[in-house]
């Protein structure tokens, strides 16, 4: 998983500067359906939640990366997308 362990020094400086810490993630299923979503967290404690509430999830390719709110992913680039594997 990239990006996904961002120094809380560098969380304390984005959220005094933007008041919001933005992530956005990428998975990948054990079907391989792949799912894209962004996320915004208030605090330093709820961004640790989410996190790992999100690893707890995961189940193959992954990435959790804090961006901008520029860089976010476009809302029709959100959602899970594939048929997985389609093993019979």
């Amino acid at each position: 998983m990239n990006g996904a362990f961002t120094k809380t020094a560098e969380l304390k400086a984005i959220l005094k500067r933007d008041g919001v810490i933005h992530v956005k993630t990428y998975a990948q299923d054990c079907d391989g359906v792949e799912g894209y979503s962004n996320r915004s967290f208030e605090s330093i404690d709820d961004y640790n939640e989410g996190l790992e509430s999100w690893i707890d999830g995961c189940e193959g390719k992954a990435t959790w990366e804090v961006v901008s709110k520029e860089n976010l992913y476009d809302d029709d680039e959100c959602g899970r997308f594939g048929h997985g594997w389609d093993i019979n």
